[in-house]
């Protein structure tokens, strides 16, 4: 997890967090080593997103583990 002020946390969640992946969120929790968060609840704060399938791709693509899109010319 990224903070406004630019730091990163790891967090210690369950799996069903993994939706609020790419969104603004409220993490409630304790502190458990350096860097890393025991989390209690999660919840979102941005209203949900329309396309969630856009979502992951935007993610994907940051990380350069997405597809390029086809621009449909043939090489």
């Amino acid at each position: 997890m990224e903070t406004d002020g630019g730091g990163i946390w790891q967090l210690d969640a369950p799996r069903a967090a993994r939706r609020y992946l790419g969104m603004r969120v409220k993490v409630e929790g304790r502190r458990s080593g350096f860097d890393l968060l025991d989390v209690h609840r999660i919840s979102p704060i941005d209203p949900p997103i329309k396309q969630p399938l856009r979502r992951w791709r935007q993610l994907l693509g940051r990380f350069g583990l997405g597809r390029p899109l086809a621009t449909g010319a043939s090489t």
